[in-house]
């Protein structure tokens, strides 16, 4: 055997050893199967009492009974602070996953952007993000403002001028606003 192959058999086999010294957890659910890589000093899942009140009224508002497996998971790092990467299919609850943390960060008496989403196209701005996130802001002080291309900057500009917490906004306008001085970025402290 050459030692090219006895080094392409080793590398699985080395892969294996690699993977099992992080932890990995294989959750099955009603629809969907997730495959979870924690590191080494994992934090435990969370259900909707744990939270903090201002966050289990948002989800009463967005009518949630539970949270969805994805934000039971990944809802410990992040409010904690930590860096996190999610992959799972739509529907399952991501959104709702950043948004709460970051409820959790604002200053509800602060007139000025906080936050600030960037969404890929004026669809996803205007059907995905700006309802759901007005859906779990609704009523904790918080504004949120979609800016998005396709439409005039009357009504967009007359939102942030009264002062918004979060911006929800394709990369073009919101580099438009930008340039145009009606979006100030300077209060954002994430």
């Amino acid at each position: 055997m050459t030692e090219q192959m006895q080094e392409a058999k080793a590398t699985p086999a080395a892969q294996k050893a690699t993977a099992k010294s992080h932890p990995s957890n294989t959750i099955q659910t009603s629809s969907e199967i997730i495959s979870v890589d924690e590191p080494e000093n994992a934090l435990p899942e969370v259900s909707l009492a744990d939270l903090p009140q201002l966050l289990q009224t948002a989800c009463a508002k967005a009518g949630w009974n539970s949270l969805m497996p994805v934000q039971s998971r990944a809802l410990p790092y992040l409010l904690e602070g930590r860096d996190l990467m999610v992959q799972s299919r739509t529907g399952s609850g991501k959104t709702g996953t950043y948004l709460l943390p970051l409820m959790a960060r604002l200053n509800p008496a602060m007139p000025a952007v906080q936050a600030l989403i960037l969404v890929p196209d004026p669809r996803a701005c205007r059907s995905g993000w700006n309802r759901k996130t007005k859906t779990l802001f609704k009523g904790s002080g918080f504004t949120v403002a979609a800016v998005y291309g396709g439409v005039g900057y009357g009504k967009q500009m007359d939102a942030l001028r009264q002062g918004v917490s979060v911006v929800v906004g394709t990369p073009g306008r919101v580099l438009d606003h930008l340039l145009r001085r009606t979006l100030n970025l300077d209060h954002i402290p994430l």
